[in-house]
């Protein structure tokens, strides 16, 4: 700019000298000035127009000679309108040079952001990649994080255009919020991209643990929370797979493919042709290995309290699986439970669940531990032939009352083959079995369908506890859900209790039971009676004011 300035005031000295040398400011050399003007505004704007046209007054003002030969000098009058004239163009030029850029400016700015929501949009991620990729500023691991609100439109009927945009907003901003550098960008009516470089593997497993994590919690915005049914679709790129502009609008269609078929996962893995032959053949490994795990013994069950809110006696545990990998040590459940949930070795582990579970329910009632474990069941395991008589057969193997076990199955679960998988659970239920509805309040049944299912306990999922110690929306929302199990008949069980309002609140409003890492995360089985033993069946808060007995008046 400063460049731009000298040159121009020499401009500006050069048709002064041009003028007086020519015989004066009589002559028409002196309309040279306005190119020096015109400059001025065109560079510095309005004001930069200003000061320039009233430099270029002063230099054919009072000094300058009307003609230089008879050294006749301007009048006052002249020389003043003169300045006037040059300080008005010189405003209009640096006017128009503002209005030219900002209209530049706004069609720069549609062309690469969602006009609705201001957020960025798909050329904008394009470029951003391209950009990424001709100066290879990232050098590890290249995430690519879609994520697809399927409810969008539901939410637009009932609230409006705007406030579903204005949710879009937030879920945007908040989505990733550990994650600064992951700018968010609308790539289509009901999607939001993320691009992010990691260094490490374990990076990217934080990334997509922070993901499912903020997928269950509701959106606020406005003084209003909305549950958003979100899913999380995820790829690795490369550079050099051709151009990245290419290479993104190929994985942004297999994507949407991809997510017609995993509508029920949360968060789902997705690659393009070139890297679906590896990604089968990583699957088909890794299937291979879980068949041998099983054999092998390098599955374990962890098992999470649940305790009655109002005593606070440990009433039950849910068992989750654990796989410890002779060479990978530790695999998270989320890289090989939907794997095994698409093929027949859910089969096997539901059996395998089951069985462990009901030794160890016996192992610990020989210790005077007598609690119920609750263990997870796929839509697949409601549907195979004969598994109500193979869970049958189990319990009278192991000598366990059916009492003790109780068998969780999601909404959607059920919803999928509602007529078989009901009449599945009312075998289960009249051999003695508990069942549960898990993660209440995601799915698509209705309360019709709940009063029809043979369930004795329904579990509010953790996306509405989640923040209820701060949301005054979400409170209403679960308050109502127990009361309407409750009229119901059923036993309410709260999950995802973190901290100490979640479970006032859940307390106050009269919920059963309940679990989450506030209470204790999930345990070794041995930890687990040591934990139970040093509570003395009886889990109580650290914050010896708590009161169990107080009610919302």
């Amino acid at each position: 700019m400063l460049s731009s300035l000298g040159l121009i005031l020499s401009l500006g000295l050069a048709v002064c000298f041009l003028v007086y040398s020519t015989g004066g400011i009589k002559y028409v050399y002196s309309h040279t000035m306005y190119l020096v003007i015109l400059s001025g505004g065109f560079f510095f704007g309005v004001s930069g127009g200003v000061c320039i046209g009233l430099f270029a007054g002063l230099l054919l003002g009072p000094l300058m000679p009307i003609d230089v030969a008879t050294g006749e000098m301007q009048s006052t009058d002249n020389w003043l309108y003169r300045t006037g004239a040059f300080v008005l163009v010189g405003a209009l030029s640096g006017y128009f040079r503002s209005v030219s850029l900002s209209y530049i400016n706004r069609i720069t700015w549609v062309r690469s952001h969602d006009a609705s929501t201001s957020l960025p949009n798909r050329v904008a991620l394009a470029e951003q990649i391209e950009h990424m990729a001709k100066h290879r500023d990232c050098g590890g691991i290249k995430v690519l994080l879609i994520v697809y609100i399927n409810n969008l439109d539901e939410v637009e009927q009932a609230y409006g255009p705007a406030s579903s945009e204005g949710l879009l907003r937030t879920l945007a901003v908040t989505m990733l919020s550990h994650y600064p550098e992951a700018s968010p960008h609308r790539i289509d009516n009901n999607q939001l991209a993320f691009f992010l470089c990691m260094k490490h593997q374990v990076e990217v497993e934080s990334l997509l643990s922070e993901a499912r994590r903020r997928v269950q919690m509701p959106t606020s915005h406005n003084g209003f929370s909305v549950y958003l049914d979100v899913s999380i679709g995820y790829t690795f790129l490369e550079w050099g797979a051709g151009s990245p502009a290419q290479q993104l609008s190929r994985t942004l269609s297999l994507a949407r493919l991809s997510s017609r078929g995993s509508s029920r996962e949360k968060v789902f893995f997705f690659a393009d042709s070139r890297d679906r032959e590896n990604a089968t053949k990583e699957n088909l490994e890794m299937l291979t290995s879980f068949k041998q795990a099983i054999e092998n013994d390098e599955l374990r069950l962890y098992f999470q309290p649940k305790v009655e809110l109002g005593t606070g006696r440990i009433s039950g545990a849910e068992a989750l699986v654990r796989w410890l990998h002779p060479k990978k040590g530790f695999i998270l459940p989320y890289l090989f439970i939907p794997l095994v949930e698409n093929s027949t070795l859910i089969n096997d582990l539901t059996t395998w669940v089951l069985q462990e579970a009901a030794r160890q329910q016996r192992a610990w009632a020989e210790q005077g531990v007598h609690i119920s474990i609750a263990i997870n069941v796929s839509s697949t395991n409601l549907v195979q032939a004969g598994f109500a008589e193979a869970a049958k057969k189990v319990m009278k193997e192991a000598g366990v009352d059916p009492r003790y076990i109780e068998f969780e199955i999601t909404e959607s679960a059920i919803m999928d083959n509602f007529q078989e998988a009901r009449n599945t659970l009312v075998e289960l239920v009249n051999f003695g079995f508990t069942i549960a509805i898990d993660d209440f309040g995601t799915g698509h049944s209705s309360l019709k369908y709940l009063a029809q299912l043979p369930a004795q306990v329904v579990k509010i999922d953790r996306s509405f506890v989640q923040d209820l110690s701060q949301v005054s929306e979400g409170w209403h929302i679960v308050k109502a859900i127990i009361e309407l199990g409750q009229s119901l008949g059923k036993t309410i069980v709260a999950e995802g209790i973190e901290d100490q309002g979640m479970l006032c609140r859940l307390t106050d409003y009269g919920c059963d039971y309940g679990q989450g890492y506030f209470i204790a995360k999930p345990l070794p089985a041995d930890e687990f009676y040591r934990w139970y033993q040093t509570c003395d069946g009886q889990w109580l808060p650290q914050d010896k004011a708590f009161d169990r007995s107080r009610k919302i008046t």
